[in-house]
């Protein structure tokens, strides 16, 4: 197991500010928010073409975050280039990058349908 304890230098600030017993639920919230904008991890089981991943990213940069990486299982090459057209500083993570999309725009050999084997709904 890997725990990483975030020691960046305007993260530690407000946390020890929301430490303190006496903070609003106001500031509590507003130094909260400050550290969720700076951050974001994108996780999902599958990038394939990209085009999800991609609008989420936008949807977080819209947002105010300013640093964003991404956690997928699988990857297509066709979905990691979109990504990073659009996002070229972003890390992505994966544990295999497969070969390709089919006329579909599934992954090969891909992980069949990941949320119903997540889910159960099949």
């Amino acid at each position: 197991m890997s725990v990483h304890a975030i020691q960046h230098p305007l993260v530690q600030p407000n946390l020890g500010l929301m430490r303190e017993a006496g903070i609003s639920t106001k500031s509590f919230r507003q130094l909260a928010g400050e550290m969720d904008e700076r951050l974001a991890t994108v996780i999902d089981p599958m990038l394939a073409t990209g085009g999800t991943m991609v609008a989420t990213l936008d949807m977080l940069k819209e947002r105010g975050c300013q640093q964003m990486k991404v956690i997928v299982l699988v990857a297509a090459p066709e979905g990691i280039k979109r990504v990073q057209e659009n996002y070229p500083d972003i890390e992505i993570y994966t544990s295999a990058i497969d070969d390709h999309l089919d006329r579909n725009g599934y992954i090969v050999p891909g992980l069949g349908d990941a949320g119903d084997k997540i889910f159960g709904t099949r």
